[in-house]
């Protein structure tokens, strides 16, 4: 899904705030200032701390995203450094464990005091994808996209953020090419 103003295409709302300051074409910066990341998380349905939180904070754990994507992108293992800083946002969480009954049987779960603040969501969606042993991250591959993206796909050959933009180009050459 796509806002007017950011790239929704992730697939996880950790990507999409890294690709904001990724894209096609030139980089430009999605965040430039406290008031653009309120109406990002706005966009993103997340309850906005942005009056909360100092913005070189922000933006400093958006770069340590960014080195996380790029290192689960080239299958390097998750730097020490970001895992702590989305541990230290987790840490901040309100909430308190809970036993439920599902299916018949007695389970302890993580029960929230109420919506998380918009930087502690980003950080549960970048545990939750490298919880996750069968999604990959992966770079968009169309020619000048540098937007990552989350590839749950059966057989993880997904290549491009949005296949009709980034990847029909190249589907089309490469069909007019078979066709010559």
């Amino acid at each position: 899904m796509s806002d007017p103003e950011f790239l929704l295409l992730g697939d996880a709302v950790w990507l999409d705030f890294v690709n904001t300051s990724r894209g096609r074409g030139p980089r430009l910066d999605r965040l430039p200032d406290a008031a653009a990341y309120h109406r990002w998380t706005k966009a993103c349905k997340l309850r906005s701390d942005a009056d909360a939180r100092d913005f070189a904070v922000i933006r400093r754990f958006r770069n340590r995203l960014g080195v996380l994507a790029e290192a689960l992108a080239a299958d390097r293992p998750a730097p020490t450094a970001c895992i702590s800083l989305i541990n230290g946002l987790l840490r901040t969480a309100g909430g308190r464990q809970q036993l439920t009954r599902q299916s018949g049987a007695w389970s302890v779960r993580f029960a929230p005091d109420g919506p998380p603040a918009a930087l502690v969501a980003v950080a549960h969606s970048a545990a939750t994808s490298l919880a996750d042993p069968l999604l990959r991250v992966r770079q968009c591959a169309g020619a000048g996209c540098t937007l990552f993206f989350s590839d749950a796909t059966a057989a993880k050959g997904r290549r491009w953020c949005v296949d009709d933009i980034c990847g029909g180009g190249a589907w089309v050459e490469r069909r007019r090419g078979a066709l010559r």
